[in-house]
């Protein structure tokens, strides 16, 4: 084998590995979450078949997979942020009961639980540093 051809072939070993990683990567990076079982109103009920039911007060980001157009190889689905759920109640096992707290969900959508919004303090607590303020 001369030096090109080997170059050639040790080039495209690389470049499929690192392919490989990183789709591994995306795809356990997406694979957590629940989904939205049924819409009544503002209650929404989700279920968190493979991953960890969140606990009563979490907040939720929920998700709507769409998947690029790509003349080529099969893209890889992505997700939009569609609104915001507060769990409520834990009802089975795998399913809890959440309500809505903004956006437009469908069912289907994903949920994750979004924990830069549950560590966030409370609109009411956000205002108390100003209280003492003058115009």
């Amino acid at each position: 084998m001369n030096r090109s051809t080997l170059s050639f072939v040790i080039g495209l070993v690389l470049g499929m590995l690192v392919a490989t990683g990183s789709a591994q990567a995306e795809s356990s990076a997406h694979s957590g979450g629940g989904s939205i079982t049924a819409i009544d109103g503002d209650t929404l009920t989700l279920c968190f078949r493979h991953a960890p039911v969140p606990a009563g007060g979490d907040t939720l980001s929920l998700e709507r997979e769409w998947i690029p157009f790509s003349k080529g190889t099969p893209a890889s689905p992505r997700y939009h942020h569609v609104g915001h759920a507060r769990v409520v109640a834990v009802g089975a096992p795998p399913c809890v009961q959440a309500e809505r707290l903004d956006g437009k969900p469908r069912r289907y959508d994903r949920a994750r639980p979004d924990a830069a919004i549950s560590a966030a303090p409370a609109p009411e607590a956000a205002e108390d540093h100003r209280a003492g303020l003058t115009p």
